[in-house]
């Protein structure tokens, strides 16, 4: 977000206008507006960050850590088996459990339309 000197453009604009008082309240009121709804884009900006963190990229994380986690106790088991060549340790390797992962959508960005009608 670009700083904006307000000192300066009100100055000139009060400079080069005649009734300084009616041209100094109109831009101030505008300046309000500009920075009430600033405010408003970057509120709403944070929000869309909050839900696409909270609603993929945290549950990508999960998805990740949970396959990793599983991918290396059956690299283990596997790396067990292959020294040893037991039926015990391939019933341990063949009866691990896959991961449960989240279904999630391809969407990698903030700029997502929502419903805010539906609850998550």
């Amino acid at each position: 977000m670009s700083v904006i000197n307000f000192g300066l453009i009100l100055s000139n604009v009060v400079n080069k206008t005649g009734d300084k008082m009616t041209n100094k309240n109109k831009l101030m009121a505008y300046l309000k507006n500009y920075r009430k709804k600033e405010e408003e884009r970057q509120n709403k900006r944070l929000g869309d960050k909050e839900y696409y963190i909270n609603n993929y990229e945290n549950k990508r994380r999960e998805n990740d850590n949970r396959y990793n986690e599983y991918f290396y106790n059956r690299l283990e088991l596997y790396n067990q088996w292959k020294m040893t060549k037991t039926v015990g340790d391939l019933h341990k390797l063949v009866s691990l459990d896959k991961p449960k992962l989240n279904d999630i959508n391809d969407i990698y960005t903030t700029n997502i339309v929502r419903n805010k009608n539906f609850k998550n």
